[in-house]
């Protein structure tokens, strides 16, 4: 971002039952027939950076007897903080003053769970469905995005085969765990809900999601704010912003099942 505000060109592609791209239709012609023009329909997508802070202090006595640069320490930990504040915003955030996160995405599409679906359990027929949800184009690039409490459920799953059943995933516990679902990478994260709520898992095209940044982040320290305490501080400093590009799920052409790039898996409860 070169100013406070970026604005990005989005396509309104809400329905492919008659066209795509929001208006964009192709006709069989006939030799020597006239064209018939049709049009996309734009959007405009804007980001505002927003400003994520961390500030800390230490006494003077500490830098000056630590073993380590305790500088260089806080140097490391902090910026990993900050980037840590970031992903969380880049999933769960509400917009206002943070990012919109793909919890909150207009686009999302959240799959209704099985009936008589026990609390706080993942069966194969809600991977399944997610699966089937995703935006066809986005199936090579998409992504499962998972808390680690969910991974006891993704180990066991089954299939019921008749009166019996049979595990999908794992057959022994010889092999490493499983990391894809469905050929599509499997990552855990503590930023995903808890276990059994809307947002414990996702399947999602991340290049649908839009990361602008205004000022990388950025160091100051003084000895002077709090001389009288003989303590030196800290400030870290970045501003950027973060929002799913799409604003709403899509109609397919043939069925009534809307598709996106960002599934969700509702409330088990």
């Amino acid at each position: 971002m070169s100013s406070l505000n970026l604005s990005l060109p989005t396509i309104v592609d809400t329905t492919h039952a008659t066209n795509v791209f929001g208006g964009v239709q192709a006709y069989w012609t006939p030799e020597s027939g006239s064209y018939t023009s049709s049009e996309p329909s734009f959007g405009r997508v804007t980001l505002t950076a927003k400003k994520l802070t961390a500030y800390t202090s230490a006494a003077n006595e500490l830098l000056a007897d630590s073993a380590i640069s305790l500088e260089a320490l806080l140097m490391r930990i902090f910026p990993q903080a900050i980037s840590y504040f970031e992903d969380d915003a880049f999933v769960n955030g509400v917009g206002g003053g943070q990012p919109v996160g793909i919890l909150n995405a207009d686009a999302l599409i959240t799959v209704a769970k099985e009936t008589g679906q026990a609390a706080t359990t993942i069966t194969a027929e809600n991977i399944d469905k997610m699966y089937s949800r995703m935006l066809p184009q986005s199936r090579g690039n998409a992504i499962w995005l998972a808390h680690p409490d969910v991974m006891p459920q993704i180990v066991a799953l089954s299939r019921a085969i008749g009166t019996g059943g049979s595990a999908v995933m794992m057959s022994n516990m010889a092999g490493s765990a499983p990391a894809s679902l469905y050929g599509r990478p499997l990552i855990l994260s503590e930023k995903c809900q808890s276990l059994g709520t809307a947002g414990d898992i996702f399947f999602v095209d991340l290049s649908y999601y839009v990361v602008a940044d205004r000022q990388s982040l950025s160091m100051a320290s003084s000895p002077h704010v709090r001389f009288q305490n003989d303590e030196t501080v800290w400030r870290f400093t970045s501003r950027l912003d973060g929002r799913p590009w799409l604003e709403s799920a899509l109609t397919p052409r043939n069925g009534s099942n809307t598709i996106s790039p960002f599934v969700n898996l509702a409330t088990r409860s």
